[in-house]
């Protein structure tokens, strides 16, 4: 029993060092978990996902946390984020937020935040677009003197159509099509729990290993 109790002692001090070594859970852009002693950044990957919060009622029984969600389209992340609304589910939802660089005590916040958005009902997702940038004006036509003034009346329409084509880039004949918005947020559209009060929550779009993410 003496020598029992001794190789138990043995193993245990053996296996402190081990366990005081700190190991880092990071998530690539492929989505594969990769467990290393380096830093996450260090290795081109996310470092972890946000802690576990208490489940909610509603969310009884869910599967706990999810692996990263790399979404290429922006209409799959809105019927993410709908899907993890319609169930409650924050642990779902905080798995399309780009948490790279929050630090734990920056990431509770955020947590409770993303759970106050699965507990209201949602109404709409409204792509937010970035505002086109003004037309560039067309160049002043300068004065002319009397014995010119017919030559340039003449020209005149011509010149006027040159700068205009080089103020908008397109050629004799073509339609100037205005350059296509670029999304930079989602609105969520919500009403207050247990009211038709409206809420709106934005949340901003980030582009990372070719996937896109939320952010506040």
């Amino acid at each position: 029993m003496r020598a029992l109790s001794s190789i138990m002692l043995l193993l245990c001090l053996c296996a402190t060092p081990a366990a005081a070594q700190k190991v880092n859970r990071c998530t690539g852009a492929d989505g594969a978990t990769v467990f290393s002693d380096r830093r996450c950044e260090d290795l081109g990957a996310i470092d972890r996902l946000p802690p576990r919060t208490a489940p909610s009622i509603a969310s009884e029984g869910a599967s706990g946390l999810y692996r990263p969600q790399c979404v290429r389209r922006l209409s799959e992340l809105a019927q993410q984020i709908r899907s993890a609304v319609d169930a409650r589910d924050v642990n779902r939802l905080s798995t399309l937020y780009w948490w790279n660089g929050v630090s734990d005590e920056a990431a509770r916040p955020i947590l409770d935040r993303l759970d106050a958005i699965t507990r209201r009902p949602l109404v709409a997702i409204v792509p937010v677009l970035a505002q086109p940038s003004a037309p560039m004006a067309p160049a002043p036509v300068m004065p002319t003197t009397s014995a010119t003034s017919a030559a340039t009346a003449r020209d005149a329409p011509d010149a006027m159509s040159a700068t205009a084509q080089a103020a908008t880039g397109t050629a004799p004949g073509a339609s100037a099509t205005p350059p296509r918005a670029r999304a930079t947020g989602l609105r969520l559209e919500q009403t207050l729990a247990g009211s038709a009060t409206p809420t709106a929550t934005l949340l901003r779009l980030r582009r990372q290993y070719n996937c896109f993410w939320i952010s506040f």
